[in-house]
């Protein structure tokens, strides 16, 4: 059985340097990161350009991440599968038809025994109340709405809060049912959600 002669084109043939894992970063820099290596190319382009002179093992994976991590490409390249949420408005109609709450504190206790604010705000208007508290219980925030603000405003349509304890509990639900005002609460662990709450800070 003859074997078949191989001809080899020494033209085809590229020869490579095989790259240490100390120099892998600074190829890298210099193939990616440099003006005259095109200024922060695309992953693939960056391989593509690195592997006509360079070898290492897993050097495809390697390049690829190298380029993700870019700080200056992270910055500055916007990716067409990154999702954007909409902004939108909290809609509201006429005075007393959106109502949001929220509370501030705890701060020094006042000579009345009071260490907590609750702040009531129309979404229409921007009335607000800033009511003095002495704790966060849910049957001390339902007894203030009732008796400082509901009783002097009357009832609005909707109260809208974050998903504390104090707004989430059975006693300010129960009232809330009985006087046929609707509630509505943010997101979970997204307070910002209530768009007229008032921050300490």
């Amino acid at each position: 059985m003859r074997m078949s002669k191989v001809k080899l084109n020494l033209s085809e043939i590229s020869l490579r340097r095989v790259v240490p894992n100390v120099f892998k970063k600074l190829i890298c820099s210099a193939y990616h990161d440099t003006i005259w290596s095109g200024a922060h190319l695309g992953r693939d382009k960056t391989y593509e350009k690195i592997k006509r002179k360079f070898f290492w093992y897993k050097m495809k994976e390697f390049i690829s991440k190298y380029c993700n991590c870019c700080l200056s490409c992270l910055a500055h390249k916007n990716p067409k599968e990154w999702s954007k949420a909409k902004l939108c408005n909290i809609e509201t109609s006429y005075p007393w038809d959106l109502v949001c709450v929220g509370i501030l504190g705890p701060f020094p206790t006042t000579p009345n025994g009071n260490k907590n604010i609750l702040t009531v705000i129309c979404g229409f208007s921007k009335f607000v109340f800033i009511l003095p508290i002495p704790n966060k219980k849910g049957a001390t925030i339902a007894k203030t709405l009732f008796v400082k603000v509901f009783s002097v405003l009357g009832m609005p349509a909707r109260l809208h809060s974050d998903r504390g304890k104090e707004f989430t509990n059975k006693i300010l639900k129960n009232m809330l049912n009985l006087l046929g005002i609707a509630q509505s609460t943010t997101t979970a662990y997204h307070p910002q959600g209530n768009a007229y709450y008032l921050q300490s800070n």
